[in-house]
């Protein structure tokens, strides 16, 4: 034992004294051949090299140390150095030292400021390196051709590097790029054997995050041609920050797009150069994307994109490609192609994706609260250029969707749709969907996607009213549209508000208890107002034209229409109509009618109701009350005298007389609605054997409180004469009784009153014409009769001067 001890403490003195001796000869022959080294260095490089202090070191091995180490650059590039350093350290393999050759084993760079430099022309300063110095702008260049790299100028990158940073200028584009507190360990440098290299450094940001650990080689005479297997983490890095000091990186997204918040890169490379396959994992799950039309990807929303690219004769190809966006992922494949103009073709396809939780990206899509499950399949293919993006087509399936729209009270549910699309436009078919128990089918075209405009065309065989609207608790049967067809367009404005023009038909149906045929129109809704031109319709036995606007108002919705109505059914108008007596009036009716209000219901509505126009009845009959002989019995019970008409006038005109109904060949009316009152102007009815004229008011539940003449055509006249001679005391200049009467009541009761005013005419122009014969000389009476009125006056007159029984032509 005490031998062995021995021996290994005799070889480890002769090793030691070996180390010591070849230390001793090494720092001789550094210091004797230090000018001739360092311009051997400057041959090789091209550069003029400075070195404060050369010495011999131990740490990491047997080496050199170069203190104060600089490495001029080509003055046509810069004035600074291309390459200083606090110390360059090579180490040496010590077996190649004891047979006195130096083979480099490790080169160490401590605190080194690397600066590349590229120039207006597109030229670098690390490819101005040649042999003899020179090889900047002012010389010919060394060769870019990769196969014509040197070995020895490769190795020049495979330093250790303690604490360094590297400064890249773009001269051409204006940036600088500064990677910093960069440390590095190769091993192994050896031209036959394969080097491992760890990197760490920090870019865009104070502390490090960029990592690499490769293995590439053996470099061998071309090292364009070495195995290389690396991979490299580069994050988190802020994206703001990254744009900040890469312009073109901002500037590469889309227009109105802002990015910031971490992102990390992971690439994974192995191969040769000519063949050399990257796979990618870009993470920006941690960032914040805002974007036009309020686009917002918040901070943990997933985004992030990995594939690979395979170098294979000049181009890329792309396998493995997934992306993943919130719930969306896509899956793809394709090439790209680099070069003065890169080209793209790539095809993706996504897997079955729910549009819930959108609205947090898309924030416009709130208020449709969109579902179901949207599949797509997409194309991208052509050159990259000018901020351009290739062409871009493909085809989507939407199932099982469904959308609330604003302003309609029931959700779109059970939508499907087959889309195919190009970046320009895009095709909409197999469109179905229901809305409450309302199936509508249809197709689209998006004509354009910016600004974005759509044709579109749909239709219903039975589209019930209750579905797209509020319900109508005046209406008395379902409001149902059969057969209904729209065809429009729809465009985004300047100020983002959606314009919708199109026009609609349907064949029949039911709104707002009127039943219609061959209904069409146009409209435009814009924001929530909605106008109505061209509308046509069959309804009521008659015809129906005209226009309107409606205004969707959360709390009130108002509305306004212009109408044009010809040979209506007055029988089914007013059936029709909420409110108001039915089934009192029959014939033809013509309306022209302008009209305006507000309200939810028709309560509300009938209180802000206004609005004007005319009306013209003709052919028909006001059902259940005869207002002739309704007048004549008032004058009787006036009167006291039940004998105005005589049984003879009764039989002649029996329509006048004996009919329940009040038969007219003319109703006519101009009005004004306000107040939820008609009001009438200049009302006349033609009923043949007498006309009515009058003014008054008429409210939308039937009541009625008009002033109205009625004047009797001359021969009723003369025969209501003949018959009870003081009914001449109601004629007018022209021989044709005219009596003043106020129409009161709710249809069918309504009260024909003659007015008192007319009463006291009447008195006074019996007391002119009678009176001295009447009274004699005795007129004590006279304001008594005033007062008492017409009656007192008849009855006072009989006690006078008694009519002979057979003369019924006298007064009485």
């Amino acid at each position: 034992m005490k031998k062995r001890l021995l021996v290994i403490g005799i070889t480890l003195a002769v090793l030691t004294g070996g180390v010591v001796i070849l230390l001793l000869n090494l720092e001789g022959l550094v210091n004797r051949n230090k000018d001739f080294l360092i311009g051997r260095a400057e041959g090789v490089l091209g550069r003029t090299i400075t070195v404060e202090k050369i010495g011999v070191t131990l740490r990491g091995g047997i080496g050199v140390r170069l203190e104060n180490f600089a490495v001029a650059d080509d003055p046509g590039f810069s004035s600074e150095p291309f390459l200083r350093a606090a110390e360059l350290q090579v180490n040496a393999k010590l077996l190649p030292l004891l047979r006195k050759e130096f083979e480099v084993k490790r080169v160490t760079l401590r605190d080194p400021v690397i600066r590349i430099i590229r120039n207006r022309e597109g030229q670098l300063n690390v490819n101005a390196f040649a042999p003899g110095g020179g090889g900047g702008p002012q010389s010919p260049p060394a060769s870019t051709d990769p196969q014509s790299a040197s070995p020895a100028a490769f190795v020049i990158s495979l330093v250790n590097l303690d604490g360094g940073e590297l400064v890249y200028l773009d001269q051409a584009q204006g940036l600088e790029l500064r990677i910093t507190d960069m440390n590095s360990k190769v091993q192994d440098i050896d031209l036959t054997n394969p080097i491992s290299l760890e990197l760490e450094a920090a870019l865009f940001s104070e502390k490090k995050n960029l990592t690499l650990r490769a293995t590439f080689g053996p470099i061998g005479e071309n090292p364009q041609n070495m195995h290389v297997e690396a991979t490299a983490t580069l994050g988190p890095v802020d994206f703001g920050a990254a744009a900040a000091a890469l312009p073109q990186l901002g500037g590469a997204l889309p227009q109105g797009f802002e990015i910031s918040g971490p992102v990390k890169l992971t690439a994974a490379v192995e191969g040769s150069l000519p063949d050399l396959g990257i796979t990618l994992d870009v993470d920006a799950t941690g960032a914040t994307i805002r974007g036009a039309d309020g686009f917002h990807k918040s901070d943990g929303v997933p985004l992030s994109l990995r594939g690979t690219l395979q170098a294979d004769a000049g181009k890329y190809l792309i396998s493995d490609l997934e992306v993943l966006f919130h719930t969306l992922k896509v899956s793809g494949n394709g090439e790209f192609v680099p070069g003065k103009i890169p080209s793209l073709v790539l095809t993706a396809a996504s897997e079955p994706t729910s549009l819930d939780g959108w609205a947090a990206v898309f924030p416009a899509m709130e208020p449709y609260q969109l579902a179901g499950r949207i599949q797509f399949h997409v194309q991208v293919k052509g050159p990259i250029s000018d901020g351009k993006l290739p062409t871009v087509g493909g085809t989507a399936t939407l199932r099982g969707g469904s959308a609330r729209l604003p302003q309609q009270p029931k959700p779109l549910q059970d939508i499907r749709a087959d889309i195919t699309f190009t970046d320009r436009e895009a095709e909409i078919k197999n469109v179905s969907l229901k809305i409450g128990d309302s199936r509508i089918d249809g197709e689209a075209t998006v004509v354009r996607f910016n600004p974005l405009t759509v044709d579109y065309r749909a239709n219903s065989a039975a589209l019930a009213l209750v579905d797209v609207k509020l319900p109508n608790p005046a209406a008395k049967k379902p409001e149902v549209m059969n057969n209904v067809v729209v065809q429009g367009r729809m465009r985004v404005s300047k100020d983002k508000t959606p314009v919708n023009r199109g026009k609609i038909s349907t064949g029949s149906g039911s709104v707002a208890n009127f039943d219609y045929r061959d209904l069409s129109g146009k409209y435009s809704i814009e924001g929530n107002v909605i106008d109505l031109t061209d509308i046509q319709a069959k309804t009521l036995d008659g015809s129906l034209t005209g226009s309107g606007r409606v205004v969707m108002d959360k709390t009130s919705p108002s509305f306004s229409f212009e109408s044009k109505a010809r040979n209506l059914n007055l029988l089914q108008v007013f059936e029709a109509l909420p409110g108001v007596a039915r089934k009192h009036v029959r014939g033809k009716a013509n309306f022209d009618l302008k009209i305006s209000g507000n309200g939810k219901d028709w309560n509300s509505i009938q209180k802000t109701v206004a609005g004007d126009g005319v009306a013209e009845f003709f052919a028909g009959e006001i059902i259940g009350t005869n207002m002739f002989s309704n007048i004549v019995d008032q004058l009787a019970a006036i009167t006291g005298r039940s004998d105005w008409v005589s049984q003879n006038v009764r039989d002649k005109y029996p329509k006048v007389f004996k009919s329940a109904d009040t038969a007219f060949k003319e109703f006519k009316s101009t009005f004004v609605i306000e107040g939820g009152k008609l009001k009438a102007r200049n009302v006349t009815l033609d009923a043949g054997d007498y006309a009515m004229l009058g003014k008054g008011e008429l409210d939308l539940s039937g009541g009625l409180n008009l002033a109205v003449t009625l004047t009797v055509s001359q021969g009723l006249s003369a025969d209501l004469v003949s018959g009870f001679s003081a009914a001449s005391l109601l004629r007018n200049d022209q021989g044709q009784i005219e009596i003043p009467f106020l129409l009161t009541g709710r249809l069918p009761d309504v009260k024909a009153k003659p007015r008192p005013d007319f009463v006291q005419s009447v008195l006074e122009k019996a007391l002119l014409n009678k009176g001295l014969d009447l009274f004699g000389k005795d007129r004590s009476n006279l304001e008594d009769l005033k007062k008492d009125g017409l009656k007192k006056l008849l009855d006072f007159g009989k006690k006078k001067k008694p009519a002979a029984p057979a003369d019924t032509t006298s007064a009485p």
